[in-house]
């Protein structure tokens, strides 16, 4: 009896030992992590911060020209919220993100990372206390070529504040 107690638990440790290696192999080669999704305004979702809400960090949304009119929170979110060609003047242009006077147009929540980017919008007509056109709440996000227009701050910031 006592021989086949060891002959079983060793076959049960060489078992689990090949289980945590092949889960090891499995976890190093990075497949069980999800792939960043690309979200699509307004084909996938109507609304800028509909694709925000239903983002992961890592995702990129893109938004095709048009007038938005919304005020978007990202959340603590790091995600790259970009137009279709964020380099290209006239897409900046006619990509816009109005705020109708109703806060900040873009809000981020402050522990975003480098890793967020914000790119190639038109953000206007935001009116709020701090950062009209961007509250950054000390954000570390990246925000470039983007147009920042015809925003108004209380006190701090019409076209953006990164208190």
């Amino acid at each position: 009896m006592l021989l086949i107690e060891k002959l079983s638990n060793s076959k049960i440790r060489k078992s689990l030992l090949a289980l945590a290696v092949s889960i090891l192999a499995y976890t190093s080669s990075g497949l069980s992590t999800l792939e960043a999704a690309i979200l699509n305004v307004p084909s996938q979702y109507s609304t800028i911060q509909s694709a925000v809400n239903n983002a992961n960090d890592g995702d990129e949304i893109i938004v095709a020209q048009g007038r938005y009119l919304e005020n978007i929170n990202i959340n603590g979110k790091d995600i790259i919220l970009r137009s279709t060609n964020p380099t290209n003047l006239n897409t900046i242009a006619q990509t816009i993100i109005d705020g109708d006077q109703k806060g900040s147009v873009v809000t981020f929540k402050g522990d975003e990372s480098t890793s967020c980017t914000l790119e190639g919008l038109t953000i206007t007509n935001g009116k709020a206390q701090y950062g009209g056109g961007i509250n950054g709440n000390a954000t570390r996000s990246l925000i470039q070529n983007n147009k920042i227009t015809n925003n108004y701050s209380e006190y701090v910031g019409g076209g953006n504040s990164y208190v």
